[in-house]
């Protein structure tokens, strides 16, 4: 009896099954969002196709533009319930090169997701192996699906060389470094030095640095040392399978996210100590020079202080009622920060009353509100937030929401 199946039989019984990885940021609960895989299941026999062959056999017979639409309704369908307990998290989708042509000029691709009820702005396309396209068809198709908002990915970073031509041409938003593919490299420094160099590229373009391939503590911290902000494998998690009918959590994780944040806790008592009492002198200083800066400015003033103050990273202003009043003003020296929106960067509308840094200060409780120190998805560094009144001339007390480096505020002369 044969145990041969056609693609066109597969693709009508919807016979695949999705399955979800997160990926995770060093703070903790927090992850960007999740990347979904695909396995066959044989129509008859109902054994796993494993995805390089299920697209394969779907080439042979022209009908991979075909099984991949399947793919993508079938993971979108999943996601949107994902999306409704977590909808800041974001979808990363494989992008092969059939979708590509097909794609690269058509709205095919937005009109599939939009039918599912998923925005352009929640979807990361990671483009892969193009090894039978041009560079110019796919910095097309980039373009175009960045006109419908949809966010780019350039995976398997490392997997050839550099891949730093792979950068410049696509300038991507997102880079996915494969932590597998460096670790074969004879030489352990050479490869750190790769993974530094990259990740200090990316920072400075505003790219958003995954590591993937992370199956080791060893290899979790050494991502993090050299530089990434967001971490995928199975160390954290392995792939779930997923479907509509059986909710999984998958941003119900723990492992990992002890070892990185405690991997921040470099200060001794005596250095924050010396610390608060600086940042709080700052304050202060600022509190009472507020009083003449000009009426109607204050978010000019706040990035007046980017020039003066460079360990300054980021500020926002708050009103007394804790809702966000001004965008988030970001310090771009040595950065882009065109990918605020990933980063989870709040901006003029937010409500901050339920939040720390707003019902210290809102309740007179304290007059200078530090958080612990913390590591910033924007540069990677340590750093801390703080929050304390103000006041312009003739306008009414506002919150000023400050992230300090910790160790450039450190070192400053003020």
């Amino acid at each position: 009896m044969s145990h041969s199946y056609s693609t066109c039989e597969l693709i009508d019984q919807e016979s695949i099954e999705i399955y979800m990885q997160p990926i995770i940021s060093h703070h903790e609960g927090f992850a960007i969002g999740i990347e979904a895989f695909v396995k066959g299941i044989h129509p008859r026999t109902k054994k796993v196709i494993e995805p390089n062959a299920l697209f394969e056999k779907a080439m042979t017979e022209d009908l991979d533009m075909a099984l991949g639409r399947l793919v993508i309704k079938k993971t979108v369908q999943v996601f949107r319930h994902i999306q409704n307990k977590h909808p800041e998290s974001l979808l990363f989708i494989n992008i092969n090169e059939s979708m590509i042509r097909a794609c690269e000029e058509t709205h095919a691709l937005k009109d599939l997701i939009e039918a599912h009820g998923i925005s352009p702005k929640s979807v990361v396309f990671d483009i892969g192996n193009y090894e039978n396209m041009t560079v110019e068809q796919i910095q097309a198709f980039i373009h175009q699906q960045r006109t419908f908002g949809f966010y780019i990915s350039i995976d398997d970073i490392g997997k050839d060389y550099f891949n730093l031509d792979r950068i410049i041409l696509f300038n991507p938003d997102i880079i996915k470094i494969n932590h597998q593919y460096l670790a074969k490299l004879n030489n352990p420094s050479y490869s750190k030095r790769i993974l530094k160099h990259m990740g200090q590229i990316a920072h400075e373009m505003g790219m958003v640095v995954v590591e993937t391939g992370i199956e080791t503590e060893k290899g979790l911290m050494l991502a993090f040392e050299q530089g990434a902000q967001y971490f995928q494998g199975y160390y954290i998690k392995e792939p779930v399978r997923v479907s509509e009918e059986d909710y999984v959590d998958l941003f119900d994780l723990q492992k990992g996210f002890e070892l990185i944040r405690s991997h921040a806790k470099t200060a001794t008592i005596e250095d924050m100590r010396h610390f608060m009492n600086k940042i709080v002198m700052f304050l202060d200083q600022l509190k009472a020079e507020s009083h003449n800066w000009p009426q109607y400015s204050m978010e000019e003033n706040v990035n007046q202080l980017f020039t003066a103050y460079p360990s300054i990273e980021n500020g926002w202003i708050i009103n007394r009622e804790g809702i966000q009043i001004s965008d988030a003003m970001i310090n771009n020296t040595g950065f882009s920060s065109r990918n605020a929106d990933i980063f989870k960067i709040h901006n003029k509308g937010y409500d901050y009353s339920e939040e720390d840094l707003y019902r210290f200060i809102s309740g007179g409780s304290l007059e200078v509100w530090i958080t612990k120190p913390y590591i910033s998805l924007l540069t990677n560094s340590i750093c801390v937030t703080t929050s304390s009144y103000i006041q312009a001339i003739g306008e009414e007390p506002h919150i000023l929401c400050l992230v300090f480096n910790y160790e450039l505020f450190k070192k400053s002369h003020l």
